[in-house]
């Protein structure tokens, strides 16, 4: 506590389109659902990229997920885009399956190459309104 309150710290930049803003595109991303509970209808998304870039997991709502014909489990691939939610959560929105389907390596942890290769075919962005998550 400073002399005035609670003080930031550690605090670090985002990168420019990590999430979407004011209607300012934002970046897709490839992660692995860490969780999810199907009761509940959410859970959480990771990856390397994503705990680098915004240090921790993404919230994953099954209403994300309407045109998905099985709900995920852990270690599925998916491509979203990051939005902030209405209580300041970061929440994954227009969530794609990665390859049409979910992937997962035979213990059901994320193949982290995978992972890899679909990052660099993703394309970017830039110039588009909003987030556009690539169909695949």
């Amino acid at each position: 506590m400073g002399n005035k309150g609670p003080q930031a710290s550690e605090v670090s930049l985002l990168p420019a389109g990590a999430f979407v803003v004011g209607g300012e595109p934002g970046n897709p991303y490839t992660a692995a659902v860490k969780s999810f509970n199907e009761e509940k209808g959410w859970g959480f998304v990771t990856s390397e990229e994503i705990q680098r870039i915004f240090g921790k997991d993404i919230f994953l709502h099954r209403r994300e997920l309407q045109e998905q014909q099985q709900l995920p489990g852990p270690g599925d691939v998916i491509t979203f885009c990051v939005e902030q939610g209405p209580n300041g959560q970061l929440e994954a929105k227009q969530v794609q399956t990665a390859g049409g389907d979910y992937s997962r390596d035979t213990a059901g942890v994320l193949a982290s190459s995978r992972i890899d290769r679909l990052q660099r075919a993703r394309p970017g962005a830039a110039g588009r309104r909003g987030c556009v998550v690539p169909r695949r």
